[in-house]
């Protein structure tokens, strides 16, 4: 059994905290403060190099740097775990089936969720406080020839006086708290993207660190802002101080009592904090599981203060060098002899105090704490324990609050300056450093493109916190994988096929294997697979699609197509057309277009008006009674072969192709034009619609194709499509003449393990940074994923864990594919998939240690 005393409680509820009313959209204090507050998405650590925490502490000095010396800024990360994922009701019961079967496997394995968030500090002018008796007689003698002592005196002793110059004072003070939270959201905007609190999100906030509840800063906490009697209203109880198993705690009473740690930092790094100390490496403390809350506070000091602080340790070190019998004997020295004489570490010390004062940087006094907090007492020791480990690897030099702990619980409140007892003088540079600036990236709950529906995806980070993925990200829906053999590539594209059909669009898949055909089977009569492997259902017919003489696209599309025959030939004279047959060739598709008799529009007619030279050229690709040409059942069927392709899902199986260079491009350009035809029709222009593409660079080496695509992928948004483009090597995208233009419009970047890659490749590729390629390397195959999305400021590494059935439909390992298809032969499909499931001894209830294999 626990050993849990109580040894004491930390203050009154109504000593413990200095918040108090409303003053506008701002909180007023008990001391005549005013607090606003910012929420901060922060910068995921993942990928980050030590020089780019180097660039991010500069940018959070830019700030510090000009905050005046009545401003305290205090900075929270909380990390909670026990955060549950609810996705929405579907109408299609396939796709409702697999986001409640991933809504449970997330919540089995307890996510964590995190947040980030600053507060502002404005304290008064010393004319809006009470007079102390030594204030006001140095008042009394300097009115003589002061006027700002006259009206702090007029203020003291009358009450209409002060009541006036309150209202004036939080008046300035109001504005000049306006004026410096914009200033911060302006700076950090495109790093940190901070944003107002409300009113409502400063009553949430404080209430959180208030109560370390983590339901407070849930969407399903509905609770009123008051408007005044914040010190009554923010604690859910007392606060008792505890020893659980000879360990000092606070414990927050309330309907869940939470049993509090907490420690306090004593030196930020040896001599200087290091650049992100918060967040370099996987076991940073902000990387951290479970449930615990990091707080910086920081306040710049007064020229007076900033003096003082050297003068004092100056007179501390000599008073270390003091001679007393020199003294006696009245021998005095120069100032240079005194310096020669002194002990060589006080003279370096003394030294390096003259070097600080007369740096460029504001200096200002800091305190950092950390606090771990459980529900279960019995679980204290593990949880502080793995904390202390990470700030220790840090660099921090910490220590558990025993004696102090009441206080240090009050320090740890949003208003809590004036409690702290280990303050450390820190210049704006190293609490840039120093900073909490750093949270696992959170992707988009929300998806503004998609009309505010919930993100596609859920991924789960290292930390245990959700990544919520969607390609749709301001206008641009257009993905770039890297993926080499076996390391996840096609288990990840046909994870997020399956869930994309929740919005009700369209899906097509273009793939060189089986690719996702299971996706497609999943989908029962909504889905389709066109496989060329059968000879039944191989061969188009391009005038399908065609709407008429007027049909521009379509007739620029087959003359394109032609021209990819035609340079197929082996001889050089056979690869080009002369004038004649250019003509001749417009001419016959033109009448080929106007015949009535739909079963004479196909190639073999376009061919049989051409010239008997162009005949010769395309005599490969057709029928005639004297023979078959050898690729004439790609591109001459009576009857077009590919049928629907509206349907919600098409999985399009190029494998029977995929080692033919002269056909493969041709099919995918054929595809292509026709998926395309469908994405831009007005009557699917409100759904969201996504195509989906294997080995991209063979469609993309064909010249037309490729402008066809960008042009798509600049228009796309206005349909609510996107893409994605797969391939295995970055030297396949690198060598397209159109990259540029690819890679600028791209919204996400999927990069899979590569422990053998060409940094520079990537680097120059993709413009990557050392770090991201770094974590690249690092990648677990066929377990982990690394998305970068410029446009939000993400580079962050995903786990690829899956629940049971959604990991039979995604796999690709041959035997695993092979055991698969065996069982939806003999039993259909859903109970092909539970006997795969069975035989590859993968439970149904998705234990967490279930992943890509």
């Amino acid at each position: 059994m626990p050993v849990v005393l109580p040894t004491g409680s930390v203050a009154s509820i109504t000593d413990l905290h200095a918040e108090c009313l409303v003053y506008d959209q701002y909180l007023l204090t008990k001391r005549g403060s005013l607090i606003g507050g910012l929420m901060v998405e922060g910068k995921d650590g993942d990928g980050l190099t030590p020089d780019d925490f180097q660039g991010l502490s500069l940018l959070a000095r830019s700030v510090y740097q000009d905050l005046p010396a009545t401003l305290i800024v205090t900075q929270y990360y909380a990390h909670f775990a026990g955060m549950p994922i609810q996705l929405k009701a579907r109408a299609h019961p396939i796709a409702h089936l697999l986001s409640t079967r991933r809504a449970a496997f997330l919540n089995q394995r307890t996510l964590s969720s995190s947040a980030l968030f600053f507060f502002f500090e404005l304290l008064p002018a010393e004319a809006l406080s009470a007079l102390s008796p030594w204030a006001l007689l140095a008042h009394c003698g300097k009115s003589l020839y002061s006027a700002a002592s006259r009206v702090a005196l007029k203020v003291a002793l009358s009450s209409q006086q002060s009541l006036v110059c309150h209202m004036e004072e939080l008046e300035r003070q109001r504005a000049l708290l306006r004026d410096t939270l914009g200033t911060v959201v302006g700076k950090w905007a495109n790093m940190f993207a901070p944003t107002l609190m409300s009113l409502d999100d400063l009553w949430r906030h404080t209430k959180f660190v208030a109560n370390l509840d983590p339901y407070y800063l849930s969407p399903d906490y509905q609770g009123q802002t008051p408007l005044s009697h914040w010190d009554l209203s923010l604690a859910d109880g007392d606060r008792q101080l505890m020893e659980v198993q000879h360990t000092d705690v606070v414990k927050c009473c309330g309907a869940t009592p939470r049993y509090v740690r907490i420690g306090a930092v004593n030196q930020f790094g040896e001599d200087r904090p290091k650049w992100g100390m918060w967040a370099e490496g996987k076991k940073a403390p902000v990387c951290q599981t479970g449930n615990y809350l990091l707080m910086m506070r920081y306040q710049p000091l007064t020229v007076l203060q900033r003096s003082l602080l050297f003068r004092n340790k100056e007179r501390e070190l000599n008073r270390k060098n003091f001679n007393l019998i020199e003294s006696i004997k009245g021998h005095t020295l120069t100032e240079a002899e005194r310096r020669d004489a002194m002990k060589p570490a006080i003279r370096e010390a003394l030294r390096e105090i003259e070097e600080a004062e007369m740096v460029p940087d504001h200096w200002g006094r800091a305190h950092g704490y950390f606090a771990a907090w459980t529900t279960d007492p019995l679980t204290m020791g593990h949880q502080s324990l793995a904390l202390r480990r990470a700030m220790d690897g840090a660099g921090f030099q910490s220590c558990w609050e025993t004696v102090g702990l009441a206080r240090a619980f009050k320090t740890l409140m949003v208003a809590g300056r004036p409690f702290s007892l280990r303050d450390v003088p820190l210049t704006t540079t190293q609490m840039g450093a120093a900073s909490l600036l750093y949270r696992s990236g959170q992707g988009q709950p929300v998806v503004r493109d998609l009309g505010n529906e919930e993100c596609q995806y859920v991924f789960v980070g290292d930390d245990h916190t959700a990544f919520h993925y969607s390609p749709f990200v301001e206008g641009s829906g257009l993905v770039i994988g890297i993926g080499p053999i076996r390391t996840g590539k096609s288990f990840t594209k046909n994870t997020l096929a399956c869930h994309f059909l929740k919005y009700g669009g369209l899906l097509q898949g273009i793939d060189v294997d089986i690719g996702m055909q299971p996706v497609a089977q999943l989908f029962g009569e909504d889905g389709a697979v066109f496989s060329m492997e059968s000879e039944s259902a191989a061969g188009f017919n391009t005038f399908a699609v065609c709407t008429g003489s007027g049909d521009t696209d379509f007739i620029h599309h087959l003359k394109s197509q032609i021209m990819l025959m035609v340079q197929a030939n082996d001889t050089p004279a056979m690869q080009v057309l002369s004038v004649e047959e250019q003509t001749r060739l417009d001419e016959a598709i033109a009448a080929t277009i106007a015949l009535d008799n739909p079963d004479l529009r196909r190639l073999r007619t376009v061919v049989l008006h051409c010239p008997d030279s162009l005949q010769m050229k395309l005599q490969r690709w057709i029928h005639t009674e004297a023979h078959t040409g050898m690729y004439a059942k790609y591109f001459d069927a009576q009857q077009d072969a590919i049928g629907r392709i509206d349907r919600p899902m098409t999985a399009f199986n190029l494998r029977a192709i995929k080692d033919n260079p002269v056909v493969l491009p041709l099919v995918m350009a054929e595809i292509f034009f026709r998926v395309t035809r469908l994405f831009e029709h007005p009557d699917y222009r409100h759904v969201p619609k996504y195509l989906d593409i294997d080995e991209a660079h063979m469609l993309l080496s064909i010249p037309y194709v490729a402008s066809k695509i960008v042009q798509s992928i600049r228009t796309w948004g206005k349909y609510l499509a996107g893409m994605g483009l797969w391939s295995q090597s970055p030297l396949e995208f690198a060598a397209l003449p159109h990259w540029g233009a690819l890679r600028s419009a791209a919204s996400t970047f999927f990069f899979m393990a590569d422990h053998a890659m060409d940094i520079h490749l990537y680097k120059t590729t993709f413009h990557l940074t050392d770090g991201e390629c770094e974590a690249i390397q690092s990648l677990q195959p066929k377990r982990e994923a690394f998305i970068v999305q410029r446009k939000l400021g993400i580079a962050k590494t995903v786990n690829l864990s899956v629940e049971p059935e959604q990991y039979v439909v995604s796999t690709s390992t041959p035997r695993e594919t092979a055991l698969r298809e065996k069982h939806v032969r003999a039993l259909g499909f859903e109970r092909g998939i539970d006997q795969t499931i069975e035989d590859l001894g993968l439970t149904v209830a998705a234990p967490s240690h279930v992943g890509v294999r």
